[in-house]
């Protein structure tokens, strides 16, 4: 079993340092989602977040056509697949650490 515990730590250690980076990375990216209000025949984009007070604000991006809102877009959608990787990631550890703990061994971290 010390093989299999071995390994399951060294996983784990592997799995911290990936969750690590990944949320370094994720901190460059803008928060929120873009909401797209039609005027006049024309789609405008905001940019909508909550702020540190926790209220809802809205910037306004651009029209929809415009090479910041395809950017802007772009950065969101990679945000959201980091969001989505770190949860499975999160959830690998939580079963890991079940397994080291079952085979008598402590976990780091």
């Amino acid at each position: 079993m010390t093989i299999l515990v071995s390994v399951i730590q060294d996983e784990l250690d592997r799995n911290l340092r990936a969750q690590a980076a990944y949320r370094k990375e994720l901190s460059q990216y803008p928060q929120g989602s873009l909401v797209f209000k039609n005027r006049k025949s024309i789609r405008y984009v905001y940019l909508a977040y909550r702020d540190k007070n926790n209220q809802v604000r809205t910037d306004y991006i651009g029209k929809e056509s415009s090479p910041k809102v395809k950017q802007l877009q772009q950065q969101i959608m990679k945000r959201k697949e980091i969001v989505l990787l770190l949860k499975r990631m999160e959830k690998d550890e939580l079963q890991m650490r079940k397994m080291l703990k079952k085979y008598g061994e402590s976990s780091k971290g």
